[in-house]
């Protein structure tokens, strides 16, 4: 199961052009990489939903299986954040 969001014929050139741009300051700005902060965030479900974000199920083909969801099950978010020397977090959510 992944959820994608359609590339357009102008997302390639932009991404190639943003990565450039990315290593170029990385190459001459000898603390850029301090200014930059990653996170992500996690859902849990104590309803053993699987979360989609959390899980990727590569195939050959369409399997055309229905997906049914519980809505509004009880879960848990989890958010963390790294820098170039810090761990931010983890916080919880419920």
């Amino acid at each position: 199961m992944q959820i994608v969001q359609k590339l357009q014929p102008n997302d390639g050139p932009q991404r190639v052009a943003f990565a450039v741009e990315m290593l170029s300051c990385i190459e001459n700005e000898h603390d850029f990489l301090n200014h930059i902060i990653f996170s992500d965030e996690a859902t849990f479900h104590v309803s053993n939903k699987v979360n989609k974000h959390n899980c990727r199920i590569w195939g050959s083909e369409n399997p055309q299986a229905v997906h049914e969801v519980e809505r509004n099950s009880p879960k848990i978010n989890v958010w963390c954040a790294l820098s170039h020397d810090t761990v931010i977090g983890f916080f919880f959510f419920c």
